[in-house]
């Protein structure tokens, strides 16, 4: 309220002729807390778009002179608005009042993505040559590794509804259609028994991977039995043909993430439910798209479930991604292959990751920037639990290779 307070006496006498458009017609029918508010926004809105335009360089100081000027304003709001610029991540107050604009780093670009609208309307400050992303693990200790690929996301939920309310199974059990029943029967359906995913059309996309890469990924040292040991299975499962890394890295897959329906508590309740709902995701590769596997879904589920079958179902898109593979050669890659080397004293091994990154894909198609992924984790560090670690000669040596990538980069 002070701020406002202070806000209005300082510009309230010449918020008409500065800035045009900010007031209505009838300015007088306006309180003075809503004048604030808009004179605020316009100044915020009008200054955020002129750094992130490019009009400032990264690490350039604001002209608070100049900008008064452009903007027709005092020092008072301007200095206001850059305080939210400095909250949102793009300036950095000085101790002297004055400002600089932000070097964007490690941590930042998500959040000034949700300020922004999006990488497009970063792009500008975010041109670059190459992009450079530590968000892998290596594959073993000791092997460094450069990420070849990502598998892209498509998540929905689906729901099948019958009765318009839950009934007793006694009374309406076997002449009502059960919608449980009915969903885990066109569940059933989205694997043939090979272990394809028997949607039609579901693989008409599907870029091969090169042979090299997987020739490179089975003289990985990758046992099945201990990884059946680490996640405490007796068996594994998928498509039949395929080893166990191309499974996880190089094919798409449909899973069952969960569901619900009827009577979940204690104790027993012979309900047949009124609906069931199961979330169901698509990991999916080169060059399928969420927006394909949403429509074949759909069609696939309408026709284990038609209208004649006393049940309704709906396929509701929650997320997608689309998923990335790069291009392993030239000079990032190679640059890269050099630095591993040198830090770690052995080649680099060439991996993939079953899980999604969309933002790699959107750099690499809106930056026009070849993407690097090389981690320096490694698989049971705990990662986003309360004790994560890393080893500490990961650490050293993961320092080393970056600062000798960016040598080689420059040569």
């Amino acid at each position: 309220l002070e701020f406002r307070r202070v806000l209005f006496r300082s510009l309230s006498a010449e918020i008409p002729a500065r800035i045009p458009g900010t007031l209505p017609a009838e300015p007088q029918a306006k309180s003075r807390e809503n004048l604030v508010h808009s004179l605020h926004d316009e100044v915020l809105a009008r200054l955020r778009e002129f750094i992130v335009e490019g009009n400032l360089a990264p690490g350039a100081r604001v002209p608070e002179r100049l900008l008064c000027e452009r903007f027709g304003i005092s020092r008072t709001p301007l200095r206001e608005a850059l305080k939210v610029l400095a909250s949102e991540g793009l300036i950095d107050l000085l101790p002297n009042r004055g400002a600089r604009v932000r070097r964007i780093g490690e941590g930042e670009i998500i959040e000034l993505f949700d300020v922004m609208g999006g990488l497009e309307a970063l792009a500008g400050r975010l041109a670059c040559d190459a992009v450079v992303i530590s968000d892998s693990t290596m594959f073993a200790p000791g092997v460094p590794s450069i990420l070849s690929s990502l598998r892209g996301l498509a998540y929905f939920e689906v729901t099948v509804r019958g009765p318009a309310s839950d009934l007793h199974s006694g009374m309406y059990g076997g002449a009502v259609v059960n919608p449980a029943m009915a969903l885990a029967r066109a569940l059933a359906t989205l694997h043939d028994a090979r272990g394809r995913i028997a949607i039609k059309g579901f693989y008409d996309r599907v870029k091969p991977f090169p042979a090299a890469v997987l020739k490179g990924m089975r003289k990985l040292p990758h046992s099945d039995a201990k990884f059946r040991k680490e996640v405490g299975v007796r068996a594994l499962g998928g498509e039949a043909g395929k080893t166990t890394l191309e499974k996880l890295w190089t094919r798409p897959t449909c899973e069952v993430n969960g569901m619900l329906s009827g009577y979940t508590g204690e104790g027993a309740k012979t309900v047949l439910p009124a609906e069931a709902m199961a979330k169901v995701s698509f990991r999916l590769v080169p060059d399928q798209r969420p927006e394909d596997v949403e429509r074949q879904l759909k069609s696939h589920l309408m026709k284990q479930l038609p209208a004649s079958s006393g049940v309704t179902v709906q396929v509701t898109a929650l997320h997608g991604g689309r998923p990335w593979r790069a291009d392993l050669d030239g000079p990032l890659y190679d640059a890269a292959r050099v630095a591993l080397r040198a830090a770690f004293g052995r080649d680099p091994v060439i991996v993939g990751e079953g899980g999604s990154i969309p933002v790699v894909g959107d750099f690499e198609r809106i930056l026009k920037a070849p993407v690097l992924l090389v981690g320096f984790g490694l698989p049971g560090e705990n990662a986003h639990a309360p004790d994560e670690w890393i080893s500490v000669d990961n650490l050293r040596r993961g320092m080393r290779a970056m600062a000798m990538l960016y040598d080689e980069v420059a040569r």
